[in-house]
């Protein structure tokens, strides 16, 4: 799991272990961000991390990922909370990308929740350009290249972080360019 460009979304850990164990996972170095958080304390902070080092783990098996979904599911109940957010988000990511097979319309779902209950959060606003992703290329819904499009533009009043909205945009001209390019050559 990539968290790099996502640290800075979640709240700054008190405790140092913590915070240097976040430095590890950012740098795919999962042991010893596995020995920086047994001296972390106990918070969901910490869980989350745990959430994600399970993740991690090779070899990765889909069994493990659903105990991974399990954890994030609890972390994203259990409070309203930039860490509930990045739940949330990552639970959407393992669907999308992680598990051996996707399921991209249950990742839609928790990109959709996220949404929902955290509209202001910089999870949110990750979540909305991968369900944009998904909206054009991957789901059965909507049916045809403007339905598509119509849904993808829809999402962008929502995106506030100028870099994360301008991805969307270069993801939406893209689809439009193909989309014109398959017209043309009919």
């Amino acid at each position: 799991m990539v968290l790099l460009a996502c640290l800075p979304a979640l709240p700054a850990a008190a405790d140092s272990r913590l915070t240097e164990a976040w430095r590890k996972v950012a740098g795919h170095l999962y042991t010893e961000a596995g020995l920086a958080l047994r001296g972390a304390e106990a918070s969901r902070e910490r869980e989350l991390a745990e959430a994600v080092l399970l993740a991690a783990q090779q070899p990765t098996t889909d069994e493990r990922l659903r105990t991974v979904e399990r954890r994030l599911q609890e972390l994203a109940a259990s409070a309203d909370d930039a860490v509930s957010a990045a739940a949330l988000y990552l639970a959407g990511r393992l669907h999308q990308v992680h598990f051996a097979r996707a399921d991209y319309a249950q990742a839609a779902d928790y990109f959709e929740q996220l949404a929902n209950r955290f509209p202001d959060n910089h999870w949110v606003q990750l979540g909305l350009v991968k369900l944009g992703l998904l909206q054009l290329y991957m789901l059965p819904e909507p049916g045809g290249p403007a339905q598509r499009l119509a849904k993808a533009d829809a999402l962008l009043p929502r995106l506030t972080i100028p870099q994360l909205r301008r991805d969307l945009l270069i993801v939406i001209a893209r689809s439009r360019i193909s989309t014109s390019n398959r017209w043309m050559t009919c």
